[in-house]
């Protein structure tokens, strides 16, 4: 399979957060405005999933291009309480301070709000050259900026409070149809998210090099007019998206791990390999809207159904033990029947990166 990187440079706000699920939709709607699949549900049911896409991951460019990115941060990279305490207690009686221990929990809080960690990073994390405990003991060769971990050389090139994007509550009203104009309680919020001027997205797709220059690549050519996303009709979403072959993804020798890269819904199989002893995951349950822009009407309902079923998949960043490689793990769900409006697929296809922990 062929392995692509997508360039999202934002051309304005976003209001709703995009997953590796997110952009598979997308994509697939996609390849059907454009008439490029007509056996798409076929296509879609088939075994093994055609292709996989990545989180929808931060970056940095520079004149469009990008000069960071940054990846999942693995979920091994944590530490626990025991071993907390143990920490705490050697290095308060090291530095003789009364306060080292609230300091140090306050550092290892912190650290366990990162949610994305930079190439250099999960590169040192990925052949098990660092861990959480070296970051908490020698806190000065690294920089945690909100939610990101850099290395020290990285952070002085973006500066100390770089951030790729800000989120914050914007208010908006509803117009009153009758009257025409605003009335007193129609007043909302709504979470809008903006880019820094050198602040962008990044994300992988894997397919065969057939199916990625006839559809995906059109596909992504549509979805840079139409936008991604939720209000995308009030112009939410639009992004300049440039398409290449993707870099060389960080490699470790003798790997013994797999950090998934999209939420992923494991196969039967996979499953029986996991067994029970996954090393470290975060669950979540994806519940998501059907496309509004051509509602199926359910027999013996009045209004078109608004939500898809319910389906628990793991996150990126989770980390399994190390079976057999892939290319592709996972599986669709489907979440909509096909006499319930039209086959609907929710993705669980998820792209490996094979790590050392």
């Amino acid at each position: 399979m062929e392995t692509l990187a997508i360039t999202l440079r934002p051309r304005g706000a976003t209001s709703s957060d995009l997953s590796s699920d997110t952009l598979f939709g997308a994509i697939c709607w996609g390849m059907k405005l454009l008439g490029l699949k007509p056996d798409l549900d076929t296509w879609l049911g088939q075994a093994e999933p055609p292709f996989a896409v990545s989180a929808v991951l931060p970056a940095r460019l520079l004149e469009g291009r990008v000069v960071m990115r940054l990846y999942p941060r693995p979920m091994t990279f944590a530490i626990g309480p025991t071993a907390l305490a143990h920490l705490q207690v050697e290095l308060a009686a090291a530095a003789n301070q009364a306060d080292a221990r609230m300091r140090l929990h306050q550092q290892a809080k912190g650290l366990r709000r990162v949610a994305y960690v930079t190439e250099a990073v999960l590169q040192e994390i990925s052949v098990g050259h660092l861990t959480a405990e070296a970051v908490l003991r020698h806190p000065s060769d690294y920089v945690q900026m909100g939610g990101l971990l850099l290395t020290v050389s990285e952070a002085a090139k973006v500066g100390s409070d770089w951030r790729p994007w800000h989120s914050a509550p914007v208010q908006h009203n509803h117009v009153d149809r009758v009257a025409g104009t605003t009335v007193t309680g129609q007043l909302f919020y709504q979470e809008e998210t903006r880019f820094a001027p050198d602040g962008g997205l990044w994300a992988l797709v894997r397919a065969s090099a057939e199916d990625a220059e006839q559809l995906i690549r059109p596909a992504l050519r549509l979805l840079a007019d139409t936008g991604l996303g939720g209000n995308r009709s009030v112009g939410h979403g639009l992004f300049d998206i440039a398409v290449e072959t993707a870099p060389t993804l960080p490699e470790v020798p003798n790997p013994n791990g797999v950090l998934m890269l999209s939420r992923y819904l494991p196969t039967a199989d996979e499953v029986a390999a996991i067994g029970e002893s996954p090393l470290a995951y975060r669950l979540t349950t994806v519940r998501g809207r059907r496309e509004q822009r051509w509602p199926g009407i359910v027999p013996g309902a009045s209004t078109p159904p608004v939500y898809k079923r319910a389906v628990r998949m793991f996150e990126p960043g989770s980390v399994f033990p190390l079976v057999a490689r892939r290319e592709v793990f996972g599986r669709l769900a489907q979440v909509v029947r096909a006499d319930e409006g039209g086959l609907v697929y929710q993705s669980g296809a998820a792209i490996p990166l094979y790590v050392r922990v």
